[in-house]
């Protein structure tokens, strides 16, 4: 019963998400909540399986909160302009350019195997690029996706680390045979981009992409976006101590223009410092990254406005795209708790096990390695590894195949889609910011990732590094 009802929830969440029939707040709380008290738990034990959900991505939404908010003010005053310009000088306007730029990044930012690092640094980068050359931002977020999954193989990396806790060997030997996979996996995503690069130039050439830059994420036009800041009726005209900061607030809705500073100003460069000691902040572990963001946050206002009015000004600007996602997220750890404490995911995945046909004992890591990327939307990395490859490595034992064949064709198979998995708290960071639907997102690279995946697994077999 439990399993059936799990299928259903899981299912039933990810096809509300991709049809935007309803908001995402509403496809994860009241599926969930419909679903546990199906199974027969009291409201009681729901409420508790909840709140261990919602401790659970907690922090994770606060990260999302700040970060999203901190790059906000730091796009308003201008930060990433200079790198968006020497962007757009190095590429020459040429979305392959651009395309091939968003791999080369992502690659480099994910070597530490953390994706919420890899978004906060690439995305807020290359989204003002992808703007000005009116590309579709959900290239932006399927290259930053897949380029991090197939660098996730690293190590360090949580899934690579799972897997190898999961059936007891060795990190450094369960990886290395990945080397030429992960290789490959690069040069097959590079060509991607070339691909995707010159589909956008066509979309661009045709007229296709002029209004879909925000319009196709439900924003508003970039008219609308420019004079957010002025204040609905009834409200007093915020008044700044700093008369320049007035009147850059004045002319920003007057001309179209940001509040973005320029090189010479102080402030500028205490910005610039200010990011770095954050991004030094999270490869270091110095504290918990949505601390980091919290009082980076706090010291950003304190550097850019001078008054009160002009930090809740800023706060204002972005507080919606914020929270809006930050309250998603936080449903995502209702919906999480509800799988986990009713045991739905343990049942879910004793009944996949289960229905492996009859003599297919062989070939059961390479069957759930070719649908790893629709099973990591529904699990998740930790019930995937910690779950599904203990009971598949028992299963093709029996049929003499090694424990490290498994690991790995899960390894490979489950990576190039974790960026599109609704399980995934980082998935949310990602789209917020990209100001995306997750919806849109899903439908726009799952068929990518799924190919993807495949092309490396069978490269994997090819090599020897997956046996059966």
């Amino acid at each position: 019963m439990l399993t059936i009802i799990g299928f259903l929830l899981v299912i039933g969440i990810v096809v509300l998400l991709i049809s935007r029939k309803v908001s995402p707040l509403v496809a994860f709380s009241v599926p969930s909540l419909a679903a546990g008290l199906l199974a027969g738990f009291t409201p009681g034990e729901l409420g508790e399986f909840m709140t261990e959900g919602i401790t659970t991505v907690f922090p994770t939404a606060s990260l999302f909160i700040f970060a999203i908010l901190y790059f906000g003010v730091m796009r308003d005053r201008g930060l990433f302009d200079p790198i968006v310009r020497s962007l757009v000088g190095l590429i020459r306007e040429k979305p392959v350019g651009l395309t091939l730029v968003t791999v080369a990044i992502a690659l480099i930012t994910h070597l530490d195997g953390v994706g919420a690092t890899t978004f906060l640094l690439t995305i807020p980068a290359l989204l003002p690029v992808y703007d000005r050359m009116k590309m579709r931002r959900v290239v932006l977020l399927l290259l930053t996706g897949i380029t991090a999954g197939i660098v996730n193989m690293v190590p360090w990396g949580g899934p690579t680390l799972r897997a190898a806790a999961a059936i007891d060997a060795d990190v450094s030997e369960l990886y290395l045979p990945l080397v030429p996979v992960q290789i490959f996996g690069i040069l097959l995503i590079a060509i991607c981009a070339v691909v995707l690069g010159k589909l956008e130039q066509r979309r661009i050439d045709a007229g296709r992409n002029d209004e879909l830059v925000r319009t196709s994420a439900g924003l508003p036009g970039r008219a609308e976006a420019d004079t957010a800041t002025e204040p609905r009726p009834g409200e007093p005209t915020p008044r700044n101590a700093n008369p320049a900061e007035d009147r850059q607030f004045t002319s920003t809705q007057a001309d179209g223009g940001t509040l973005a500073l320029r090189p010479r100003d102080w402030r500028y460069w205490m910005n610039a410092a200010l990011t770095i000691a954050l991004l030094v902040g999270l490869f270091t572990s110095l504290m918990p990254l949505h601390l980091l963001f919290v009082i980076g946050f706090g010291i950003a206002l304190l550097i850019n406005f001078t008054s009160t009015d002009a930090q809740e000004g800023a706060l204002h600007r972005h507080a919606k795209e914020a929270l809006s996602m930050g309250g998603i997220l936080i449903v995502v750890g209702v919906f999480l708790g509800v799988l986990t404490g009713t045991g739905m995911l343990d049942s879910m995945g004793d009944a996949l096990v289960a229905l492996t046909p009859t003599g297919a004992a062989g070939w059961i890591h390479i069957i759930f390695a070719i649908v790893a990327v629709p099973l990591g939307m529904v699990f998740g990395p930790d019930a995937m590894f910690f779950g599904l490859v203990p009971l598949i490595s028992e299963v093709a034992g029996s049929a003499g195949v090694p424990a490290m064949d498994v690991a790995r064709a899960v390894l490979i198979g489950d990576n190039p889609g974790f960026s599109i998995s609704p399980v995934v708290p980082s998935v949310y960071l990602a789209v917020g910011l990209a100001g995306v639907k997750l919806g849109d997102h899903i439908r726009f690279t799952f068929f990518w990732a799924v190919g993807i995946s495949l092309a490396l697994l069978a490269f994997g077999i090819a090599i020897g590094a997956v046996g059966f």
